[in-house]
């Protein structure tokens, strides 16, 4: 089963919207690596000001409604990050002149903090009509938005191993400029890793860009760490995950907690936040040349034999790493990535080079000696 929602991305000025008529949009992205959370279903604008402390830059609504989009676009604009809305009138199949939806955008015309619109909340593929309708995907486009596509696949291998699956969403990509992989489940796992590498290897081939979604069942700073470096290390173009505030029982995994303090993964993902931001523009401007494990790695990723690196070490048992290869025009790039594991603790990490000489990015100094890295953290290097 694939669930799929559409968005749209970047929201363009509205003015005389009412009376506009459709056009071919110019393709509008995020130029930032992109760092988002899920919403509370009651907005506190104090949540999303924390949130942007921990350097989240983007929100999502847990839930649809006008008045409830205002709040969150208000809360979100005074702690100056993005917003996406999730309006019902967004959400019909309105394939005529687009007038409902047209009438919905003008609600939060001049909304600083607006990003885009959730535009389909729910369809469960495969049926037929879906394979030999493309929803007429260009007329929900307007001004200078594009819409991006997040998919929700269980079991998570679905992806990776559906042919029909791979089928549509080659199709679907075609009318679209990105595309967000919703994960659930065992993220440390044959299944997640190898949908992402198939999520990441068809966008790519497309020249499409992808954003990562996960839902954490586990919130250590260790399993934080992993979700994030792990898509980096696989080209996406950002990572979308977290809540606000807990919303029940499905989902523990939030930033906050229920009275608005910083929960146990608050620090954790602040660090993480941080440090994804400053390699931020390296990873935006590169293109992913293979992902790799090495060691105690789930699944059927590719070995790092014959490629920029010959080989990673580490001092610990049964360790095991994720290798991002990475390339921007002539500079190629490396992100190390430990295994996440219960023991948080850091360990000496080495690695070999099959040519060249490799600069840690971050600090800017040459790799002349071990890595120091925790279960799930990350190390990009700059390769000449």
């Amino acid at each position: 089963m694939i669930k799929l929602a559409l968005c749209m991305i970047a929201a363009a000025s509205l003015s005389g919207i009412a009376s506009a008529a459709w056009v071919e949009p110019k393709p509008v992205l995020p130029t930032d690596f992109t760092i988002g959370l899920q919403a509370a279903a009651e907005i506190d604008a104090h949540d999303y000001a924390l949130a942007a402390q921990a350097g989240f830059n983007l929100v999502l609504p847990a839930r649809p409604g006008e008045e409830y989009n205002k709040a969150l676009l208000a809360a979100a604009e005074a702690a100056g990050i993005g917003a996406v809305a999730w309006d019902p009138r967004m959400s019909t199949y309105d394939l005529g002149d687009g007038a409902i939806r047209m009438q919905a955008a003008a609600a939060y015309r001049g909304a600083k903090a607006l990003r885009g619109y959730i535009m389909f909340d729910t369809i469960y593929l495969p049926p037929a009509w879906l394979f030999s309708t493309p929803w007429r995907v260009r007329d929900f486009m307007h001004a200078d938005s594009r819409i991006f596509c997040y998919c929700e696949a269980t079991p998570p291998g679905d992806f990776q191993s559906s042919a029909a699956c791979r089928q549509y969403f080659r199709r679907f990509l075609a009318s679209s400029i990105g595309f967000a992989a919703y994960e659930e489940g065992a993220p440390f796992s044959a299944a997640a890793l190898g949908n992402m590498k198939a999520v990441s290897e068809i966008c790519q081939a497309d020249g499409k860009p992808w954003w990562r979604r996960c839902r954490l069942a586990d919130t250590s700073p260790a399993m934080i760490r992993w979700q994030a470096y792990s898509a980096a290390a696989a080209g996406a173009r950002g990572v979308i995950y977290l809540a606000a505030r807990p919303l029940g029982e499905s989902r523990p995994d939030s930033l906050l907690d229920a009275g608005g303090k910083p929960s146990a993964a608050y620090e954790a993902a602040k660090q993480t936040n941080a440090r994804l931001a400053a390699i931020g523009p390296i990873l935006m401007a590169s293109r992913s040349v293979a992902l790799c494990r090495v060691g105690s790695v789930p699944g059927e990723l590719s070995t790092i034999a014959g490629s920029l690196v010959e080989s990673v070490t580490s001092d610990a048992e049964d360790d095991g790493f994720l290798v991002g290869l990475l390339a921007d025009g002539d500079t190629r790039y490396a992100l190390v990535v430990r295994k996440p594991s219960a023991a948080d603790k850091p360990a000496l990490v080495s690695v070999k080079l099959g040519e060249g000489k490799a600069t840690v990015v971050e600090t800017g100094q040459p790799l002349d000696g071990p890595l120091s890295l925790l279960p799930g953290e990350g190390q990009l290097l700059r390769i000449r």
